[in-house]
């Protein structure tokens, strides 16, 4: 193409690498939220073990309901985390040879355009993972309490 830009001007190259960051960025809280779910599940393992073994040993029942509050919050504690750390298809790259021979800014606009419309599709993946980890959390102190209940006051 005759006369097209070599190099993009300095403001789309500011917009790309914007882009760019905002995408490792989204990476990084997906490896965060995959690390506390990894410590999460080591704790919901310890407590169904530890507790959960010692509950379910006590003879009588004084506080049934306690019983069945503690093994309803375990399988909501392992359903969202399981959910939360079930592998995500996040949009991070994409074929470089499929994109349109056009000049230098109007391919780094057509990149900019693309990596935001990913950025936005993964906000809501990246979201509904941290609120499975919200869950998750709130289900095993609920967990914990109904368990700990049990052993204590029997």
């Amino acid at each position: 193409m005759a006369g097209a830009s070599i190099e993009p001007t300095p403001e789309h190259r500011l917009r790309y690498d914007e882009a760019i960051r905002a995408i490792d960025h989204q990476l990084g809280s997906v490896d965060a939220a995959q690390t506390r779910v990894g410590l999460l599940i080591a704790a919901v393992t310890i407590s169904a073990a530890e507790l959960g073994g010692r509950a379910a040993d006590r003879s009588g029942d004084p506080y049934p309901a306690a019983h069945y509050i503690g093994w309803a919050a375990l399988i909501a504690c392992i359903v969202a985390l399981a959910f939360a750390i079930w592998p995500r298809n996040l949009k991070g790259s994409f074929k470089v040879e499929l994109l349109d021979d056009k000049p230098a800014d109007h391919l780094m606009q057509d990149i900019t355009a693309d990596l935001a419309r990913r950025r936005a599709a993964n906000n809501v993946t990246i979201s509904r993972i941290w609120h499975a980890i919200e869950v998750g959390v709130v289900a095993l102190i609920t967990n914990l309490a109904a368990w700990a209940s049990i052993v204590i006051w029997r």
